[in-house]
């Protein structure tokens, strides 16, 4: 997914970004984790162009949110970020299961820093 992203320019095709830091979002869950969930990457974004009509929109309402930070070089990152969701999925958090999202932000250094956030029941 993540590499279809990038080698097809989707991430290109989105328009009014507020920031070059890419999301992984997870929506649409059916239960929990076990179950059947949509996944996609994505830009935060200003407004929605008409323009966009092929790329899919969602919003991630405000909450409670729990989070997990990961931060290693940018070849490392994408195991760490999976060993991550391991341990998180082993946790006793009240999950909300509304939607989860992790934020990808990248240094100029080649150094990675993932935010994972985890709807979390008020």
């Amino acid at each position: 997914m993540w590499q279809r992203f990038y080698t097809d320019e989707i991430n290109r095709q989105i328009h009014h970004r507020i920031a070059d830091t890419a999301l992984g979002i997870y929506t649409d869950y059916t239960s929990d984790e076990k179950g059947d969930y949509t996944v996609m990457t994505a830009y935060e974004v200003s407004e929605v162009s008409d323009d966009q009509d092929l790329l899919e929109t969602k919003v991630i309402k405000g909450g409670k949110y729990a989070k997990f930070v990961i931060k290693d070089q940018q070849e490392q990152v994408f195991s760490k970020v999976a060993e991550a969701w391991q341990v998180i999925w082993q946790m006793d958090l009240s999950r909300l299961f509304a939607a989860d999202f992790e934020a990808y932000h990248l240094d100029p250094s080649g150094i990675c820093e993932v935010h994972i956030y985890i709807s979390l029941k008020e």
